[in-house]
């Protein structure tokens, strides 16, 4: 379940579907808590320097709760990590800057909202264990995200 911090309003339902659509990419059922907040550059800079050791503004910062190795996850691997109040797992938090959207999507030529989300979908794949330290780490996590977005309907405008 996507908990949505600060969002403009029409954002959750495409946000939900680019979650639906990462989920049946990964052949994963939805078992997952997942907090996404979208903030100021200077908030998000906090962040980045108090948790990364980085004073510099990002676009996205992701903070995964669970070690995933493997799909699908079941709940009985991560037995400790299931919230008692909703019976799934804390799959992490994600936060997004509005600022760093803003100017991505006027330098990329395209939507707000599909920066948006596509910076969500880049933060979801690092709590699914995705990264891209080297180049084939990296075209794997570009390839998903292509395929995702596409999935979500969620194109190049």
């Amino acid at each position: 379940m996507l908990v949505l911090f600060d969002f403009p309003n029409g954002y959750e339902e495409d946000l939900k579907r680019v979650y639906k659509a990462a989920l049946k990419k990964l052949g994963q059922r939805d078992i997952f808590d997942v907090e996404v907040s979208n903030t100021a550059k200077n908030k998000m800079k906090k962040i980045n320097r108090e948790t990364r050791g980085k004073d510099a503004v990002t676009d996205v910062l992701s903070f995964p709760n669970l070690l995933i190795e493997s799909f699908p996850v079941k709940k009985s691997a991560f037995k400790t990590d299931i919230n008692p109040e909703t019976g799934r797992l804390t799959l992490g938090e994600i936060v997004v800057c509005y600022d760093k959207i803003k100017e991505q999507a006027e330098e990329f030529g395209h939507s707000y909202k599909r920066e948006c989300c596509y910076l969500f979908l880049h933060g979801l794949l690092h709590l699914f264990g995705f990264d891209h330290e080297n180049d084939e780490d990296k075209r794997v996590m570009r390839t998903a995200e292509e395929e995702i977005m596409s999935a979500a309907g969620i194109g190049r405008e």
